[in-house]
């Protein structure tokens, strides 16, 4: 168990609060059991998980799967999770997941494209592709919610 705030890992996740150091690090927090559960839902790459022996002994379940997806799991104690989670009242577990930005770079886009999340509505779908292509935009890209 972990319980130094010296801990290079837990200083490592502490540099996170800071926007430079999650683009500089390419990972970013997810805080709390409901986004863990979604992350892994989506089979969102993890790469640390810290929980309180009390979270674990809640979410077995979870804390089974987050050993198989994470890259690194963690328990700490309390004290530890407070400082590196950004919440009032973490509810035990604080995660670093890593970012997919590096994976919309590679795109062919050079100019213009068009990005849609959680498009519900096949009409509007339909006048943003009309509208992208009178653009000359060179890609469409459509999240799964779409």
């Amino acid at each position: 168990m972990l319980s130094s705030l010296q801990n290079p890992l837990i200083k490592q996740i502490r540099k996170l609060h800071q926007a430079k150091q999650r683009r500089s690090q390419q990972l970013f927090l997810l805080e709390g059991t409901h986004l863990l559960e979604q992350a892994c839902l989506a089979y969102w790459p993890i790469d640390t998980v810290c929980y309180t022996l009390a979270w674990g002994q809640k979410q077995p379940n979870l804390l089974g799967q987050l050993h198989q997806q994470a890259t690194h799991v963690e328990q700490v104690s309390s004290e530890v999770l407070q400082a590196i989670a950004t919440t009032v009242q973490p509810d035990g577990v604080v995660a670093t997941a890593i970012s997919r930005q590096s994976h919309l770079a590679s795109l062919a886009f050079t100019n213009l494209g068009l990005v849609l999340e959680t498009l519900q509505d096949p009409g509007n779908l339909g006048s943003l592709i009309r509208t992208a292509a009178a653009a000359s935009a060179e890609g469409l890209l459509l999240s799964a919610g779409s």
